[in-house]
């Protein structure tokens, strides 16, 4: 519990239109001073007062990287659950924050639709390639799979390698929208996957064969989302199959507790039945994603025998 100095403290430190801009946008990310001026349009010495005031009532903590300074939300403690219960009234879809998120996106090379979890499947940003550069690694170490499913397949770029094998590919996709942008970026790649690829809903996804591969892209998903999409990709996964899991950084350090972020990335996949094999840390414009490759329990466990 806070006490009413500390609420009323919290009040005056929310209860500003370009703070609370500010806080919201830096909510599971690093943020820089300059990104939240471009983004807020005003000053780097004006975000710096705002960012001060909201460090001396503990709603902010900032880490350094290289020469530039970069500001996170608080996620645990008293004053973090009393601050997050305002900020959790705001509609994240009403213009304004959306317009936000688009351009700290736009400054970092990513590309967000106006859904709120929605990417543009016409760009191929930084991210995007990145990533990709990582799933072609794993291919060219001889990963062959004849089953891949992908979900929350946010990165065009991420599917181009995908493309150049024999695997049936499966692709999930809740909305409506996203499978006709999918389908239709699929017919304007110059290979014959079209043929080998199905866009699928989630609830008719399920099949009595598993995959080899199942690539799950959480770089842009909530802390709270991981835990269900790492059970459901490992319930696709066949016993000899492999996770290829991208997640940001910021998303595993908003745990309570103060658990570190890569304790926590091996707590959440033992609780989907899998063991971590090997990992990868991704930075491109200030995204920190952590790439992880891991298999069943089970095979883990024949192997050491």
């Amino acid at each position: 519990m806070i006490s009413t100095h500390t609420l009323i403290e919290i009040a005056r430190a929310v209860g500003e239109a370009n703070r609370l801009r500010m806080l919201q946008l830096c909510r599971g990310q690093r943020v820089a001073v300059s990104e939240f001026a471009e983004v807020l349009g005003i000053s780097e010495p004006s975000v710096s007062r705002h960012i001060k005031l909201l460090e001396d009532v503990a709603l902010v903590l900032r880490a350094r990287q290289g020469q530039r300074v970069y500001f996170r939300a608080v996620s645990s403690g008293d004053v973090a659950v009393a601050a997050g219960q305002l900020l959790d009234q705001l509609d994240p879809a009403q213009p304004e924050l959306l317009a936000d998120r688009q351009r700290l996106a736009a400054l970092r090379g990513l590309a967000i639709g106006a859904a709120t979890d929605g990417v543009s499947l016409s760009a191929s940003t930084k991210l995007g390639r990145a990533l990709a550069a990582s799933v072609s690694a794993e291919i060219g170490s001889g990963a062959d799979p004849a089953r891949i499913s992908v979900m929350r397949s946010r990165q065009p770029a991420l599917l181009q390698p995908l493309l150049g094998l024999s695997a049936t590919l499966q692709i999930v996709a809740d909305d409506v929208a996203q499978r006709g942008a999918l389908q239709r970026w699929l017919l304007a790649q110059d290979s014959g996957a079209p043929a080998r690829v199905r866009i699928v809903e989630r609830r008719s996804a399920r099949s009595a064969v598993h995959c080899d591969v199942v690539l799950l892209d959480c770089s842009d998903a909530g802390a709270p989302a991981i835990n269900d999409l790492l059970r459901q990709a490992a319930s696709e996964l066949a016993p000899s199959g492999r996770l290829w899991l991208f997640v940001g950084y910021d998303a595993l350090e908003a745990g309570a507790g103060g658990e570190h972020p890569l304790l926590r990335l091996r707590r959440l996949l033992a609780d989907a039945g899998l063991q971590g094999e090997r990992l990868q840390p991704i930075e491109v414009d200030g995204a920190h994603i952590l790439f992880s490759v891991s298999v069943p329990a089970a095979q883990s466990l024949r192997a050491a025998g």
